[in-house]
């Protein structure tokens, strides 16, 4: 009798190891992801703009974890004359199909940005941006990232209070 059970157990157990192979061979982070992601692994300075106004700047850093599959980052900030780190994480969600940053601040801030995968197009991505600032005051709105030599601009649109608001930030790497 025990024969009888170990052949389709072999068969179950090889068909579960098989169906989890494929898995992670067709299911894992995309090429396209890894390479959008290697264009910001370095050293970066940004300026931060609020509706038109420098309001603050900060210099981070974007490396790989090892095994190379998210990027690791720290940074300093200084902002509306307040000086604080933060520490973040960016790496692919594939439930979500997306790129999803989470930063998280020194003074209690914390930030999400999801890229959807059809939102990434060559030089620029589109997304979504959730602030929490320090305070508890919440910024919720759209995002875009765009592309260039060396740099890239950050832009996000939201709404407070029923006026239309947006901040811009322009990073470029330290030595490129």
């Amino acid at each position: 009798m025990a024969k009888i059970f170990s052949i389709p157990t072999a068969f179950i157990v090889a068909l579960f190891v098989t169906s989890m192979v494929s898995a992670q061979e067709s299911d894992g982070i995309p090429q396209k992801v890894l390479k959008e992601l290697e264009f910001m692994v370095g050293q970066w300075e940004t300026d931060v703009y609020e509706n038109g106004e420098k309001v603050g700047t900060t210099s981070h850093e974007r490396k790989w974890s090892p095994g190379r599959y998210c990027l690791l980052f720290s940074t300093s900030i200084e902002m509306n004359g307040e000086k604080f780190d933060a520490t973040g994480i960016s790496g692919w969600t594939r439930n979500g199909r997306a790129v999803v940053e989470h930063w998280y601040g020194s003074n209690g801030a914390s930030l999400t940005v999801r890229y959807p995968l059809r939102k990434m197009k060559e030089n620029v991505w589109e997304g979504t941006h959730h602030l929490v600032n320090a305070d508890g005051t919440k910024r919720k709105g759209s995002c875009k990232l765009e592309k260039g030599n060396a740099q890239w601009i950050y832009t996000v649109e939201w709404e407070e209070d029923g006026v239309k608001k947006s901040s811009r930030s322009v990073t470029r790497k330290v030595g490129g």
